[in-house]
C-alpha cells in the first residue's frame, strides 16, 4: 500500500527535474504530498512543497489533505512543515473530519497538542455532530481524552449521540 512506499533520498534529489511527477494524481485522488505523508517522507515532503506550493491544500477523493493524512499517521514533524507552509488546521474533509478529528481518533496525543496549540478548534464537529474528543473517548485514548477535556469541553456532549 502507499504506506509502504520508500523513497530513497536518491530519487528524493531528482524529483525537482520530474515535472511531470507535481501533477500525477492516482486513482483514490493521491497527489505526491499525500504519499510522501503517508509514508513520513519529511524531505520529499519539503522538495515537493519548495516546487508546487499549491500542492498543500489539495485534497484527495475524500477530501483529506496531506495535513489529514499527517495526523492520522502521527508524523509530528510533517504536520509541523505543513502548518509552517500554510496548510488550513481546520480543512474538513466530505465527512466534516479535520486533522484534529484525525489525530484524536488515532491517539496521536502529540499531534492533538500541536494542533490545538497552533489554534485547531477542538470544538469543531464532524457532519455527525461528533467534536474531536468524542473520538478519542470511543478509542479509549485516555491521554487525548484528558487534554481535550482540559479544553472547556461539555462532558455531556461525549454522551449525546447527535445522528
Amino acid at each position: 500500500m502507499f504506506c509502504e512506499v520508500l523513497i530513497s533520498k536518491d530519487i528524493a534529489a531528482c524529483l525537482p527535474h520530474l515535472t511531470v511527477f507535481f501533477r500525477a494524481v492516482w486513482k483514490q485522488g493521491y497527489n505526491p504530498v499525500h504519499l510522501a505523508c503517508f509514508g513520513g517522507h519529511i524531505t520529499v515532503l519539503g522538495l515537493l512543497l519548495a516546487r508546487s506550493a499549491d500542492l498543500l491544500m489539495s485534497a484527495d477523493r475524500h477530501g483529506k489533505t496531506g495535513l489529514h493524512i499527517a495526523a492520522t499517521h502521527g508524523h509530528y514533524q510533517m504536520v509541523e512543515v505543513l502548518l509552517g507552509q500554510g496548510g488550513e488546521i481546520n480543512a474538513t474533509d466530505k465527512n466534516g473530519w479535520t486533522p484534529l478529528h484525525c489525530a484524536a481518533r488515532a491517539g496521536f496525543g502529540h499531534v492533538v497538542r500541536l494542533l490545538v496549540e497552533s489554534g485547531a478548534s477542538p470544538k469543531s464537529e464532524t457532519n455527525y455532530g461528533r467534536p474531536p474528543i468524542w473520538f478519542a473517548a470511543s478509542e479509549g485514548h485516555n491521554d487525548v481524552l484528558e487534554y481535550l477535556m482540559g479544553k472547556e469541553h461539555d462532558t455531556y456532549m461525549l454522551m449525546e449521540d447527535k445522528r
